[in-house]
C-alpha cells in the first residue's frame, strides 16, 4: 500500500516548457536504402493498430490496403491513394484521430523521401490547421510540430530555394495569438535560417511582413533569430557571429523609415531573449559582436552606431547586467572611441543610455580615474547635436551613484556654466531636482545646516556634493532672479528658491535674504494654493540660510496661516518653521495650540501627525524644560518609527505606555491632561491608516484601554468622527487635485494613496470590541448601516438592471460580451451581478463593501436593533456564506420564539457539511414533526430566504447535488410556501415589467411593445437566468405547481421570448456583438416553450 499519492499535477506551462521541437535537440532515424525491408509505414501501422481505436483512424484504414504497404514497391504503387486518405482525415474538423495521422505522415515521409516532396506542402498546410484549432493538446502540438521539423530536415535542401513562400506558408503560425505556438513554429522554422545563404535578404523580408501583420509577428521573428543563434545548454552556435553580422547588416540597412523601426523592435526583443535564454560565461558570443560592431560603427562615424548602441544597452538593463561578461572590454571600447571621436560623429540619446547604464552597472569594473575624460568627451560630442535637456537627462541618470561628486560632478558643473545661458529654466530645474532628493527639505531639523569653507555637503551622506566656485554663472542667475522677485515667472522662482540655500560659501555673504523675505511676504499676500506653498518654500530656505531672519516676520496672512494650520500639510509645515520663532509662539496656551491644529492629528497622513506632534512636544520642552520624557513625545517617537517587520512591536509599545492610568504621569500639568486622552486616542486611530496588516491588530487592543477608561461620549466622539470621515471618503467621488506640481515635488514626502476603505473596515472590526459603547450609540450607527447596505452593497449585487442596445453606445456595453450562465443554472447569481453592475462611484471595491456589511453584522449580533430588520432579512437572500451566516445570527437577536426553537437547524441549514440533511427535516412529511404547524407560517418566509441563497451560493464541488436537494425540497412544500420562492427569484422580472404581467398575453405584449426601449432593455443576462428558471422549475416541480403559478411562469417565459424578438427586428440598430447572444437567448426560450408544452 503507498504512504502517500505520488501523482502529481502537471500544468500545461509546464507541460509546454518541456517540449523541443528544435533538431538540434534530437535526432530521428532515416532510411538509408528502399530495399524488401518492411517499411516505416507498415510498422507504423501495426503499432498504432493496437492504440488508436478512432473513428477516423479505422476510417482511413477502410480506405487503403493496409495489409499490401509492406515493402516499399507496394507502397509506392499505392501512394496517390495513401496520400489521399491521410490529406482527407486530416482535414477533418474535430477529428479523433490526429496523432496517429501525423504520425503515419511522418513514416510515410521516411519511406518515399523525394518522391514525397510533390506532397510535402499539402501535409505541411493540414498540419497547420490542425495546430492552429489544438493549441491546448500538448501531446498533438508536440507530435505536429516533431513532424513539421522532420519533414523540413529531410527537404531542406529544395525547400531553402523557395524559403520566402515557405515563410508565408507559416504566417498563420508565427502570427497566433498563443505565445507557446509561436515559439515551436519559429524553432521549427530556425533550422531554414540558419541553412539559407541569403540572410539579410530573408531578414528584410520577414521584416516587412511583420510592419504589416504586427506584434505577433514581430515576436516570432525575434524568437526566430534567438533561435537562429542558439546552441545547447544555454550556449550559442558556432556560426553566431556570421549570422549576427548579416542580421545586423539587414536590419541597418532596411531603407523604408517605418521598415526601420520594426526592425529594431524586432532585433531589441530578441536580444532580450537571447539575454533571458544564455548565462553569463556564453554571453560573449553575442555581446562581442555588438561591442566590435560599436566600436567600428562609431570609429568611421556612422549614425548606426546609436542603433547599435540601443541594442547593447539591453544587455545592460535585463537582468540588471548580471548575464553581461565583457565589462571591461566595454569599458575599453568607450576609451578608444574617445580618443577618435570624427568630428561628423552625431551622437543621439541612445548612446548616452548606453553610457549611462554600463557606468551605473559595471564601475567598479573600470579604472575610475578614466570615467572624466570618457564622459567628458562623450558629453562635448553630443552637446553639437543633442539638446540641454537631453544631456541633463544623462547626468541625472547618474546623481545617485557614490562616484557621482568625485568623478561626474566636474564634467556637470563645466557643462552647464557653459550652457546656461538661454537654457535657464533646464539648467535651474535640473539643480533644484539634483538638490531636494539630496537635500530634501522634509529632512530639514530645525535649520540645521552643515556647510564648508569651499563646498557644501548633503545632510545625509556629509559627504562633497559641488564645487561652489564652478558654478558661478549659476549663482548670478539666482541672485538675479531673487532679486527681480518677478512671481509671474513661476516655474523659475520656485527652482531658484530650491536652489539658493546651498550656493554660499561658509566664509561668503549670503546674497538675497532680503528678496528672499520679500518674496515670502509677496506669495503670503496671494490667494492662489500654489503660491501659499511657494511661501513655505521660501520659509524653509531662510530657516536654512538665517534662521533668525524670521523672527521679525509679522503679516496678518502669516498669522491667518499660522492659527488655521488644521489638518492642511502645507499650513502645518509653514507653522512648524515659524511659529516656534513668533512672539505668538511665546504667548500662546496648550489649548490654543491644539485647536489651531486639532485635526491634524486624526489625519491619515504620517506627516501631519509628526509635524503637529513636534508643536505639541516643543511646547512642553519650550515651557517646562526639565520635563524629561511626556506623552506627546512617546507619541511623536512612535510615529517616526518605521512599520517593517522588526520595528513594528517597538511602535506599538510607545503607544502601550500611554493609556488613560498613566498620562497623569507623562504630562507637565492639569491642562495638557484635559486634551491628552481625546488626542492620544485621535493618533492611535489614525494608525489604521497605515497599511501594515499586523500592526492593526495590536493598535485595536490599546485602544480598547481607552475605552474603559474613558467616559463613553469622551471616547465616542473622535471614534465615529473618525469613521465619518472614512465613510465620506469612499463614497465620495474622486476630485482631480489642482495642486501645482512643480512646487510639491520638492517636498519629499510619500505620495501612497491612503486607503479610506481598509481604515473603515478596521474601524468597524474595532467596535466589535467596544461593544458597550456601541450598545448606547445605536442611533449613530444604525443608520450608518443602512447607507452602507443601501447605497453600496445593494448597487454592488443588483447593479443595474438595464443596459443599452444601441450601437452609439459600444463603449458602455464592451463589459456585456461573456456568457456565463450555465444551462443548469437558472436566477440571476451573484457573480452575474458582478459583471453586470455598473461600477460604484466611491473609491473601494465591492469586495471591501461586503467586508465593511460583515465587520458591522458582527457588532449587531449582539443586540437587537428593530430598524435594520428588514435589511437582515435581504442579506438573507445573499449566495454569500459569510454575509448569510452574521445576518441570521443577527436575527437570533430578536428573540422572536418561532426562530429561538429552530436555532440549531438554521445554523446548520447554513454549513456546507450539514446542508442536505437538515434541509430535510423542514420539509413536509408525515413521519416529520420538527416545525410545528403553529410555527410553520411564520418561519418559513425566512427558510425560504436562506434556501434561495444557498441554491446561489458558490461551491467549488457538489453543486448539482445542492441543487437537486433544494429542488427536492422545494417539490414537498405547500403551493404558498413555493410562492414565496417564486415571488423572490422573479421579483426584479416583476420590478421591470411593472403591471404588464399581470394582464392577458395579448394586453401583455401589446404594453411590452409600447413601452419597450433598446436604450433602456433588460439586462440580457439577466433575461437568460429568468429563462433558465422557468425551465428549471418547470423541470422539478411541474407536479407541485398550481394553475395561477403555471400560468405565471408561462408568461414570464413569453414576456422574455417577445422582448427578445422585438430587439432582433431592429437589428440595425443593435451593436453587432449583441446579436449572437440574441440569437442565443431565442433559441433557450424556443427550447423552454417546448419543454413547458
Amino acid at each position: 500500500m503507498k504512504e502517500k499519492n505520488t501523482f502529481k499535477y502537471v500544468s500545461f506551462n509546464e507541460q509546454i516548457a518541456k517540449i523541443s521541437v528544435d533538431i538540434t535537440k534530437w535526432r530521428i532515424a532515416l532510411p538509408t536504402d528502399a530495399g524488401d525491408q518492411e517499411t516505416f509505414f507498415y510498422e507504423a501501422i501495426n503499432q498504432w493498430n493496437d492504440k488508436d481505436y478512432g473513428d477516423h483512424y479505422k476510417a482511413f484504414l477502410d480506405t487503403v490496403p493496409s495489409k499490401s504497404l509492406s515493402t516499399y514497391a507496394q507502397l509506392l504503387y499505392n501512394q496517390k491513394n495513401v496520400v489521399k486518405a491521410l490529406l482527407e482525415q486530416l482535414s477533418v474538423k474535430d477529428g479523433s484521430s490526429y496523432i496517429t495521422l501525423l504520425e503515419l505522415t511522418l513514416a510515410l515521409a521516411r519511406d518515399l523521401r523525394e518522391d514525397f516532396y510533390e506532397h510535402l506542402w499539402d501535409f505541411i498546410e493540414a498540419t497547420i490547421v490542425i495546430l492552429e484549432g489544438n493549441i491546448q493538446s500538448v501531446e498533438l502540438l508536440q507530435t505536429g510540430f516533431k513532424v513539421v521539423t522532420t519533414l523540413f530536415k529531410i527537404y531542406w535542401r529544395r525547400i531553402v530555394t523557395e524559403i520566402r513562400k515557405t515563410f508565408l506558408r507559416f504566417v498563420p503560425l508565427f502570427n497566433n495569438k498563443a505565445l507557446h505556438i509561436r515559439r515551436f513554429s519559429t524553432e521549427a522554422f530556425a533550422f531554414f535560417l540558419r541553412k539559407s545563404n541569403a540572410i539579410s535578404k530573408l531578414i528584410r523580408f520577414m521584416v516587412t511582413k511583420a510592419a504589416e501583420y504586427g506584434d505577433q509577428l514581430k515576436n516570432s521573428v525575434s524568437f526566430l533569430i534567438l533561435n537562429a543563434v542558439k546552441g545547447v545548454s544555454k550556449q550559442f552556435v558556432s556560426r553566431t557571429s556570421e549570422l549576427l553580422n548579416e542580421i545586423l547588416d539587414a536590419i541597418l540597412t532596411l531603407e523604408d523609415e517605418e521598415h526601420q523601426v520594426v526592425g529594431r523592435e524586432i532585433f531589441v526583443e530578441a536580444m532580450r531573449l537571447c539575454v533571458v535564454y544564455t548565462k553569463r560565461e556564453y554571453s560573449a558570443a553575442v555581446t562581442s559582436v555588438l561591442i566590435d560592431n560599436l566600436r567600428s560603427k562609431s570609429l568611421d562615424g556612422e549614425r548606426f552606431a546609436n542603433t547599435i548602441a540601443t541594442f547593447l544597452s539591453v544587455w545592460i538593463t535585463e537582468r540588471r547586467g548580471g548575464v553581461f561578461s565583457q565589462r571591461s572590454e566595454l569599458f575599453q571600447c568607450f576609451e578608444q572611441i574617445q580618443k577618435s571621436f570624427p568630428s561628423s560623429f552625431v551622437v543621439e540619446p541612445a548612446y548616452l543610455t548606453l553610457l549611462s547604464q554600463a557606468i551605473i552597472h559595471f564601475h567598479s569594473d573600470t579604472n575610475l580615474a578614466l570615467l572624466p575624460t570618457i564622459i567628458d568627451s562623450f558629453v562635448s560630442i553630443a552637446a553639437k547635436s543633442l539638446s540641454v535637456d537631453e544631456i541633463l537627462n544623462f547626468f541625472d541618470s547618474l546623481t545617485e551613484l557614490s562616484i557621482f561628486d568625485l568623478w561626474i560632478s566636474p564634467t556637470l558643473t563645466k557643462y552647464t556654466e557653459a550652457n546656461v545661458e538661454g537654457n535657464e529654466l533646464a539648467v535651474l530645474s535640473f539643480y533644484a531636482r539634483f538638490i531636494s532628493v539630496r537635500r530634501p527639505f522634509s529632512s530639514m531639523n530645525e535649520g540645521k545646516v552643515c556647510f564648508s569653507s569651499h563646498i557644501f555637503f548633503s545632510l545625509v551622506s556629509k559627504t562633497a556634493l559641488l564645487d561652489v566656485s564652478s558654478i558661478k554663472t549659476l549663482k548670478d542667475l539666482i541672485v538675479k532672479l531673487l532679486l527681480e522677485g518677478d512671481l509671474t515667472n513661476f516655474d523659475h522662482m520656485v527652482y531658484a528658491v530650491v536652489i539658493w540655500p546651498w550656493i554660499w560659501k561658509a566664509s561668503e555673504k549670503v546674497k538675497g535674504v532680503n528678496s528672499m523675505k520679500t518674496l515670502l511676504k509677496n506669495s503670503l499676500e496671494r490667494t492662489e494654493e500654489a503660491h501659499v506653498k511657494f511661501s513655505v518654500l521660501c520659509a524653509a530656505a531662510l530657516n536654512i540660510v538665517r534662521p533668525a531672519s524670521l523672527d521679525d516676520l509679522q503679516t496678518s496672512k502669516l498669522v491667518s496661516c499660522l492659527t488655521t494650520a488644521s489638518d492642511d500639510i502645507w499650513h502645518l509645515r509653514m507653522t512648524r518653521i515659524v511659529l516656534t520663532r513668533s512672539q505668538l509662539w511665546k504667548n500662546m496656551s496648550i489649548a490654543q495650540l491644539i485647536s489651531m491644529i486639532e485635526k491634524a492629528f486624526s489625519s491619515p497622513h504620517s506627516e501631519c501627525r509628526t509635524l503637529a506632534l513636534e508643536l505639541v512636544d516643543l511646547h512642553i520642552r519650550s515651557h517646562f524644560p526639565k520635563y524629561d520624557e511626556n506623552a506627546f513625545g512617546l507619541m511623536l517617537k512612535a510615529e517616526r518609527t518605521p512599520l517593517t517587520l522588526q520595528d513594528y512591536r517597538s511602535r506599538a509599545l510607545l503607544f502601550r505606555r500611554i493609556n488613560p492610568d498613566t498620562l497623569i504621569n507623562l504630562l507637565p500639568d492639569q491642562s495638557y491632561l484635559d486634551l491628552a486622552p481625546t488626542i492620544v486616542l485621535r493618533i492611535l486611530l489614525a494608525q489604521y491608516y497605515e497599511n501594515f496588516t499586523p500592526y492593526w491588530p495590536l493598535v485595536t487592543e490599546i485602544i480598547s484601554t481607552f475605552a474603559d477608561g474613558m467616559e463613553t461620549d469622551q471616547f465616542w466622539a473622535p471614534v465615529f468622527s473618525q469613521i465619518r470621515l472614512c465613510h465620506d471618503n469612499v463614497t465620495s467621488v474622486d476630485s482631480q487635485s489642482s495642486q501645482n506640481q512643480v512646487v510639491c515635488s520638492f517636498w519629499n514626502v510619500s505620495t501612497s494613496k491612503v486607503n479610506f476603505s481598509t481604515c473603515r473596515i478596521q474601524l468597524f472590526k474595532l467596535l466589535s470590541h467596544v461593544v458597550s459603547v456601541c450598545k448606547k450609540k445605536t442611533n449613530d450607527l444604525s443608520p450608518l448601516l443602512l447607507d452602507i447596505y443601501k447605497n453600496e452593497y445593494c448597487k454592488f449585487k443588483l447593479g443595474n438592471p438595464t443596459q443599452n442596445l444601441l450601437q452609439e453606445e459600444e463603449e458602455e456595453l464592451s463589459v456585456e460580451v461573456p456568457d456565463v450562465v450555465d444551462d443548469d443554472q437558472g436566477e440571476v447569481t451573484e457573480q452575474d451581478v458582478q459583471e453586470n453592475s455598473e461600477p460604484f462611484k466611491g473609491k473601494h471595491s465591492r469586495h471591501d463593501s461586503q467586508k465593511a456589511l460583515v465587520a458591522m453584522l458582527n457588532l449587531y449580533k449582539v443586540h437587537s436593533e428593530p430598524l435594520i430588520k428588514e435589511m437582515y432579512m435581504e442579506l438573507l437572500l445573499s449566495g454569500l456564506e459569510e454575509i448569510q451566516k452574521p445576518a441570521v445570527s443577527c436575527l437570533f437577536t430578536y428573540q422572536e420564539k418561532f426562530l429561538s426553537d429552530y436555532k440549531e437547524n438554521i445554523q446548520n441549514l447554513l454549513s456546507p457539511q450539514k446542508f442536505n440533511d437538515e434541509l430535510v427535516k423542514f420539509s413536509l412529511d408525515d413521519q416529520n414533526e420538527l416545525i410545528s404547524e403553529a410555527d410553520r407560517g411564520k418561519l418559513m418566509p425566512y427558510i425560504m430566504r436562506i434556501v434561495f441563497g444557498l441554491l446561489h451560493s458558490h461551491v467549488t464541488s457538489k453543486a448539482h447535488a445542492r441543487r437537486a436537494a433544494v429542488y427536492r425540497f422545494l417539490s414537498g412544500c405547500r403551493a404558498e410556501e413555493l410562492q414565496i420562492f417564486l415571488d423572490i427569484t422573479f421579483r426584479q422580472f416583476y420590478q421591470y415589467c411593472g403591471d404588464a404581467i399581470g394582464k392577458d398575453a395579448s394586453s401583455m405584449c401589446d404594453h411590452i411593445e409600447q413601452t419597450i426601449s433598446l436604450r433602456e432593455f433588460l439586462r440580457l443576462k439577466w433575461i437568460k437566468s429568468f429563462v433558465n428558471s422557468v425551465a428549471q422549475t418547470i423541470r422539478f416541480m411541474v407536479v407541485n405547481l398550481t394553475e395561477e403559478q403555471f400560468d405565471a411562469l408561462f408568461r414570464i417565459l413569453l414576456a422574455c421570448g417577445f422582448m427578445i424578438r422585438l430587439a432582433s427586428e431592429k437589428r440595425a440598430q443593435i451593436i453587432p456583438g449583441v446579436l449572437g447572444q440574441l440569437r442565443d437567448l431565442r433559441q433557450s426560450v424556443n427550447a423552454t416553450f417546448c419543454q413547458v408544452n
